[in-house]
């Protein structure tokens, strides 16, 4: 068995939500989405037009990076980083409240370090560059979507290359004369775009990636989840790593080998979303709604349910169509007479809110609690309004309001770097996965390969940070989450459309689950 040194850092990578596209075309590489940019969003002409050194542009890293978090780290976190000077620490701690201690060594007894990439060395990774891929919608009913998700990873990516150093580890520092980038790579990022609601666009996305584009690793596919399946298996059969890329159809993702999602699984979340309307609301007969793709986590709601000794009534709908109304599937759950509704997935969720609307069956007029796995809340909030208040969902790990530390950090630079995007989690996924994935990056040293980021990913330990729960990933659990925080629909417009309802993350535990029937 390989021995991994635990990384007590984490990343705030957000587990995202499942979005789809609809319309006909074949998958096409996207390099500019300069069109539909707004002038805040564009990239910078220099890196004088950001914050680089030492400045508040670091704050976005710092806090995905576990500033918000405690715990004790030391300058090299696994043997196969930059330097490998000591030895992380494990069993760092967590809490939103901690304060960090790093340990550093002094320059005068560190060994010398290569700092400034000189060869190639993997898939994707050249001297001077390391390529990223993602799959997004670019045209279809979610274009508005996709081309924000696409116009965010650029302008983060462009930020990002301008640093010469690791915010999160004083001491790691590269300073690559005349080079941008991670070690003197500049990451560049490759968009497939795809227009229909197909499996087999997904997977011809993925193949242009992987075997022409010959990215590194494969990032962000939320936004076409349920269409990811044959896309997925393709990259795992070819040794790709993907990072918040896999189909919710998925059986225990968690186990895949080269797929990472740091966060919370959709499997625990369904738990947890399920416990709190039986054991929290008093809800004596489930209704689900789910996407039919979604099949493991309504298998864990089946068997939560079960446990608790609750019915359960499912409807089965393609979120992609949930556009056209879901009147007649609501329908069929209020004359099945439930007293709860859990639905798995965001298009279906808003729209049903939408329909119980239309047939007097709000959430909050009939009594009847809903909850949605992972909503969208400004997409639900602008859509579905006074229909969905008190409807449940979680917040995916997105710090929602800034009134920690940590959080209101993230949301200043959020608002420097990106005044004219949404503070949605669109915005908040593509900054914080892509400033997560640079840590990581630089973690794993100079001559990086997919295996030494594999392993940075793996060495995780108790941390919690810029609104994570507590992290630690192993060979069987490739997320590292164990609890989520929940906030409840008020019914009012963008930004004051929900409130907090858990005041904090809570775990399966508080709501009467066992970790085992997230797994059944």
């Amino acid at each position: 068995m390989t021995t991994h040194t635990r990384f007590p850092r984490t990343i705030a990578a957000l587990t995202a939500a499942a979005m789809v596209s609809v319309a006909c075309a074949e998958p096409v590489l996207v390099r500019e989405i300069e069109g539909a940019a707004p002038a805040a969003a564009a990239a910078p002409a220099s890196t004088d037009d950001v914050a680089t050194d030492g400045s508040a542009g670091d704050v976005a890293l710092d806090a995905a990076a576990g500033g918000e978090g405690g715990g004790t780290t030391s300058p090299a976190a696994t043997g196969t980083s930059a330097g490998g000077v000591g030895d992380a620490t494990a069993g760092g701690g967590s809490g939103s409240d901690g304060d960090t201690s790093t340990t550093t060594t002094s320059s005068a007894s560190a060994p010398q370090r290569k700092m400034c990439a000189d060869a190639a060395t993997d898939t994707g990774v050249t001297e001077d560059s390391i390529s990223w891929g993602t799959i997004l919608p670019l045209s279809g009913p979610t274009r508005p979507l996709g081309e924000q998700t696409a116009r965010v990873m650029k302008r983060a990516v462009a930020y990002y290359n301008t640093l010469t150093h690791d915010p999160s580890r004083p001491d790691l520092r590269w300073d690559c004369p005349g080079r941008k980038g991670i070690y003197g790579r500049e990451v560049k990022l490759e968009i497939a775009a795809i227009a229909s609601d197909s499996e087999d666009d997904a997977l011809q996305a993925m193949r242009r990636l992987t075997d022409v584009e010959k990215v590194f690793l494969v990032r962000d596919c939320y936004l076409q989840s349920s269409l990811m399946g044959p896309a997925h298996d393709y990259a795992e059969r070819n040794g790709v790593t993907t990072f918040h890329c896999y189909p919710e159809s998925l059986p225990q993702p968690e186990l895949a080998p080269h797929t990472w999602a740091v966060g919370t699984g959709r499997q625990t979340q369904a738990a947890l979303l399920t416990g709190h309307l039986i054991n929290d609301r008093g809800v004596t007969h489930l209704g689900m709604l789910m996407d039919p793709t979604y099949e493991e986590q309504a298998e864990v709601v089946r068997h939560v349910a079960d446990k608790l000794g609750v019915k359960v009534t499912e409807v089965k709908a393609r979120a992609q169509t949930a556009v056209n109304g879901r009147r007649s599937e609501v329908l069929a759950l209020r004359n099945a007479g439930v007293d709860g509704v859990i639905v798995l997935d965001a298009l279906n969720a808003t729209y049903a809110g939408v329909a119980a609307g239309q047939l007097q069956w709000r959430p909050k007029d009939s009594g009847v609690p809903w909850a949605c796995n992972n909503c969208w809340l400004k997409f639900q909030a602008d859509v579905c309004g006074a229909n969905c208040a008190t409807m449940v969902t979680n917040s995916s790990g997105v710090p929602f309001r800034p009134n920690s530390p940590g959080a209101k950090q993230l949301w200043d630079n959020k608002r420097q770097i990106f005044p004219s995007e949404p503070d949605d989690i669109l915005t908040f996924a593509a900054i914080l996965i892509t400033g997560g994935l640079f840590v990581y990056t630089a973690e794993a040293g100079p001559d990086l390969t997919r295996e030494k980021l594999e392993q940075v990913f793996l060495s995780l330990e108790n941390y919690s940070g810029a609104g994570l729960p507590p992290i630690t990933t192993s060979e069987d659990d490739h997320f590292g989450g164990t609890g989520d925080w929940l906030i409840e629909f008020s019914g009012r417009s963008w930004p004051n459309s929900f409130d907090d309802l858990t005041q904090g993350f809570i775990g399966l535990e508080d709501v009467g689950v066992e970790k085992a029937w997230a797994n059944p």
